[in-house]
């Protein structure tokens, strides 16, 4: 039985992710991983650091494809862990945006922006 609420779609690239540590004895940092799947709610990505359920993250991962005026983009997520089993990570997502992107990308921007509003 599908247990997924959205369709997912393969979509392998790199990400970039930030652990902002809870719980405490979680690993804490900032680390890149392969995303496997998406959907509108949750993703599929292979971690390089074991992670527990119910752990919260932020990232992003260049999208690609453009958009219709050839601008490049940017997916922000934040979500949360759902399930784990191994290296791969079942990630629940509860916010994302689709932003261009710019030379230089930063994490805790992107958490600010979701953290104020």
């Amino acid at each position: 039985m599908e247990r997924r609420a959205a369709v997912r779609y393969a979509i392998a690239m790199q990400l970039q992710f930030s652990v902002p540590g809870q719980p405490a004895d979680a690993p804490v940092g900032t680390y890149s991983g392969q995303l496997i799947d998406i959907s509108c709610r949750g993703m599929l990505l292979r971690s390089p650091v074991r992670l527990k359920v119910g752990q919260s993250l932020a990232g992003f991962n260049i999208w690609p494809v453009p958009r219709a005026d050839g601008v490049h983009l940017n997916l922000q997520w934040q979500g949360v862990v759902a399930r784990v089993l191994n290296d791969r990570i079942a990630v629940k997502i509860s916010h994302f945006a689709f932003r261009p992107a710019s030379g230089r990308q930063s994490l805790e921007a992107f958490q600010s922006r979701f953290a104020s509003g």
